[in-house]
């Protein structure tokens, strides 16, 4: 996240141009959203909302009808829906204390613990909101809603949270660890939807349906680090 963050926005504008290849119809959203109006006078930006106009039609049809409502629910899985946080608890049961990395510098151990921390952001210990504009729109639009998956290795992670670094809760009994994280995760999808949610320190102010979203892919991201 992605390229912005290391002052490469044209790289990550690339990735949506990407997605307008695969036939999504992100055009409207780059064209309304509030979330770029900020960007709106950027000529990279302004050359990619061209391309999705000119562009989205033509290889939405390329792409059969099926294929694109698959990719569209895959890329909206949310903690919100039962059956994703069933499918994403069931591959936690699967990670082991050995579970070998296939990315990064965590350990398996470690990562069930950065993962409770995480969670934990969005309740009783959040952490302050240093968003940048990037962060805010494009980032933030392109970690939730773009039809990739998070790119590996290229995620910044905050000290307070940061197992390598020595942030966050120390691991101890494994299947202890994993057990709280659980609990962390019926909590969080349990948390009442209609008040405000904390900032996310990367991104910003967020509404609930995107906390949730976020926590879909942030463990969908580390479960496929070790393979599950």
């Amino acid at each position: 996240m992605l390229h912005c963050d290391r002052g490469l926005c044209e790289a990550g504008l690339n990735e949506i141009q990407t997605a307008v290849g695969k036939g999504y119809f992100v055009a409207p959203t780059l064209a309304r959203s509030r979330q770029f109006d900020a960007l709106r006078s950027n000529p990279v930006f302004q050359r990619v909302l061209a391309d999705a106009e000119a562009g989205v039609r033509p290889c939405a049809r390329r792409v059969p009808r099926g294929r694109r409502r698959t990719a569209a629910r895959h890329v909206m899985k949310t903690l919100a829906q039962r059956h994703d946080r069933d499918e994403v608890l069931a591959r936690l049961a699967n990670v082991r204390p050995d579970s070998p990395r296939q990315w990064g510098q965590m350990s398996a151990p470690q990562m069930i613990c950065h993962l409770s921390d995480a969670f934990r952001m969005a309740g009783d210990k959040p952490l302050p909101d240093d968003s940048t504009l990037a962060q805010r729109t494009l980032i933030k639009w392109m970690a939730l809603h773009a039809p990739l998956p998070w790119p590996t290795g290229k995620l910044v992670t905050r000290p307070e949270i940061d197992q390598v670094q020595g942030g966050g809760c120390s691991p101890g009994v494994f299947a202890d660890d994993v057990a709280r994280l659980v609990t962390l995760v019926d909590q969080f999808t349990a948390r009442d939807r209609n008040v405000r949610w904390p900032a996310h320190p990367f991104f910003g102010a967020m509404s609930s349906s995107a906390w949730l979203r976020w926590g879909y892919l942030h463990m969908d991201h580390h479960l496929r680090q070790f393979g599950v």
